[in-house]
Order: C-alpha cells, then structure tokens, then sequence
C-alpha cells in the first residue's frame, strides 16, 4: 500500500547515483499500479509502482 516502508533491491541506477545496482535499500512506496479506493468512492491508480528510497532515519536519501 502506498505509505508502507519496503525493503528491496535496486534494479537499475543512473551513473553517479547515491545508490548501485544490486545494493539492499530501504525505500516508501508512493506510486501503486493497484487501485487505491477512497472514503468517498473514486478509485486512484497510477501507471507504474514508484518507491523513494530513505535512510535509517527515514529522511530520503540523495
């Protein structure tokens, strides 16, 4: 769900990133393919799932 804090790896990095392909990031979901139903009935659905990557603080890294 969008808000969980996840644990995964980087799949891909641009040159010069904070992060390497292959490292073990902590990260917060904040885009999801699955429909997010709201209180007042309409539907949120994005193209693709989106994470931020954070620290051991849970401030964003980079």
């Amino acid at each position: 769900d969008v808000g969980d804090i996840i644990v995964g790896a980087v799949k891909a990095a641009t040159p010069g990133a904070a992060v390497k392909k292959g490292d073990v990031v902590r990260a917060v979901v904040v885009r999801t393919r699955k429909p997010i139903r709201r209180t007042d009935g309409s539907c949120l659905r994005f193209d693709d799932n989106a994470a931020v990557v954070i620290n051991n603080a849970n401030e964003p890294r980079g």
